[in-house]
């Protein structure tokens, strides 16, 4: 009574004639679950997923019931309630149609699976809401298919879609990480939408991928030796200027968008360098979340920081469709076992991959799961597999 249940599994369980009055029931899972007689008023249900439950006979709510929508939403006949399939807020939204979404993202109970919550994707099988599913790309592999929906549909949502930079045709993008698991991305949505890109990537081998991939104009930080901070304390304006002057040579003008993730390292040189009326878009702080920079270059240049958070069902659902007509490709550079999980964590925490790494759940192999090969043919083997050639040809 006036509980508050957060994460409980009520998977099967039977609580006929339970007196769950004022109860606040937040996540819960109710598959199969008997709830026969049970009183339920004033009870909230927030982001359950209540599924085949059986609600028994119906019984009276009072006028301010927070589960009223939801148990309305039922078809009720004289023997109880079947087939409940619960969504975030009472089922006060169709979560399994990606266009009833203008932004989920905005949600308070909103939350990024295997990082916000204690269970993820990294075993042989996984329970999902249905609106976390999406059509495998068939000219794919399973690996090609599972490594992009994290980052591309991240990078999607900064450059393309309506909530972040809106890119458009002609836009200068300056990409740091260009050839790391969101840069790779980026990359080809600004060439995808007409913009120009520069790459920034840390090696001349990364450099090479890049170009291959089509991009142009491609800056190694290593060889230029940029030195952002003179120590933790101070940063450089004059290294800020010498980057600027970098990429003004290369494409004659300031960037319209800087695409930024790194945090702490670069965003004092990202809000510099952006053109004046420019913007910089950031979704993640690797190298710290304790950012600095000069806001007289942001306020007197009318700049703007722009926050962007992973992506709506509706924009990973398009990042998909790109993926699955050959617009955009799969970065995928290495792939391993389930139980080689580790080795794979620790490539990526000391950046010894490129783009993404790829892990076999219930695949026996790598390239199963290829469905469409005329597809994937008229596509091009070759852009589909380029960021793995590269690696490839590193170790050899």
């Amino acid at each position: 009574l006036e509980a508050s249940l957060n994460l409980i599994d009520l998977s099967e369980a039977t609580l006929d004639r339970a007196n769950l009055a004022g109860a606040r029931l937040t996540n819960a899972i109710m598959y199969k679950t008997t709830l026969s007689g049970a009183n339920l008023n004033s009870a909230t249900l927030t982001s359950a997923v209540i599924e085949q439950a059986w609600f028994g006979p119906r019984q009276p709510f009072d006028e301010d019931d927070s589960c009223q929508e939801l148990l309305d939403w039922c078809e009720y006949d004289d023997d109880g309630c079947d087939g409940v399939a619960g969504s975030p807020r009472c089922a006060d939204v169709d979560d399994q149609d990606p266009a009833a979404h203008e932004d989920s993202m905005l949600a308070s109970n909103q939350r990024i699976w295997g990082f916000e919550s204690n269970f993820g994707g990294l075993a042989d099988l996984s329970i999902v809401k249905a609106n976390q599913l999406m059509p495998k790309p068939t000219h794919l592999s399973w690996e090609e298919a599972a490594v992009n929906a994290l980052c591309a549909a991240t990078s999607y949502r900064m450059l393309v879609g309506d909530n972040a930079a809106r890119m458009k045709q002609g836009d200068t993008v300056l990409i740091w990480g260009a050839s790391g698991g969101l840069g790779g991305y980026a990359c080809q949505f600004v060439l995808n939408g007409g913009g120009i890109p520069v790459g920034v990537v840390s090696s001349s081998d990364k450099v090479e991928l890049l170009h291959e991939l089509g991009v142009e104009h491609v800056i190694d930080r290593r060889e230029e030796g940029y030195q952002f901070w003179s120590d933790e304390h101070t940063q450089e304006e004059s290294e800020w200027r010498r980057l600027g002057k970098k990429v003004r040579g290369m494409i004659g003008d300031d960037p319209d968008i800087v695409f930024e993730h790194p945090g702490r390292s670069t965003m004092g040189a990202s809000v510099f360098v952006a053109k004046r009326g420019g913007k910089v878009v950031t979704c993640a702080a690797t190298s710290g979340y304790m950012i600095e920079y000069d806001n007289r270059h942001l306020w007197m240049k009318l700049k703007q920081i722009i926050s962007s958070h992973f992506a709506n069902y509706m924009e990973a659902w398009e990042m998909n469709r790109l993926l699955d007509i050959g617009a955009i490709q799969p970065i995928l550079s290495k792939t391993f076992s389930l139980e080689d999980t580790a080795e794979a964590a620790n490539q990526v925490h000391h950046n010894m991959h490129e783009g993404k790494l790829g892990i076999l759940c219930l695949a026996s192999g790598e390239r199963q799961g290829i469905t469409d090969p005329e597809k994937r043919e008229r596509i091009g083997e070759d852009k589909i597999t380029l960021f793995q050639r590269h690696a490839a040809s590193l170790e050899s």
